[in-house]
């Protein structure tokens, strides 16, 4: 999917510009492998006191959500907010950022990419640390290479 039917797609879900500014550097950090750098970690464990859930977990507690549901009305419901979609204008991000005063730094690069970043997380069993740029050809980070482009 296009970065830009993505975004759109957001905005018709009610997702504000705020969110969708820090979504599209997410995606640009996804597609350059940070997350996979000395994972997993034990963040959640620091932060929350107790072991995170396993993923068949999480889907089974968003699966049962009353909105997922085959019914007549989720599907109408579905179909409509997919038509709007391609009537909805995007948010331009840029002013966006550029009118709430957001940061611009002098030489921006992503976190994969930055050496203190790696140095700070290097994995603590000493295994090797996971290679950066493993989005695959489906993946919507490397849809839009201009989505990340500012940030390389």
């Amino acid at each position: 999917m296009p970065m830009w039917m993505f975004l759109k797609a957001m905005r018709v879900s009610g997702f504000e510009a705020f969110e969708q500014t820090g979504v599209r550097q997410y995606i640009a950090e996804h597609a350059r492998g940070t997350w996979e750098i000395a994972a997993p970690s034990d963040h959640v464990y620091e932060v929350t006191g107790q072991q995170p859930e396993d993923f068949e977990t999480i889907v089974r507690r968003h699966a049962e959500h009353p909105v997922l549901r085959r019914t007549f009305s989720n599907q109408l419901r579905a179909i409509g907010e997919f038509m709007r979609i391609g009537f909805t204008p995007a948010y331009d991000l840029d002013r966006f950022e550029r009118e709430q005063h957001f940061p611009v730094p002098q030489h921006p690069r992503l976190a994969a990419d930055s050496q203190t970043w790696r140095a700070e997380h290097v994995p603590v069993d000493g295994s090797a640390v996971a290679s950066a740029g493993r989005a695959g050809p489906n993946s919507i980070a490397t849809t839009e290479p201009e989505a990340s482009a500012a940030w390389n």
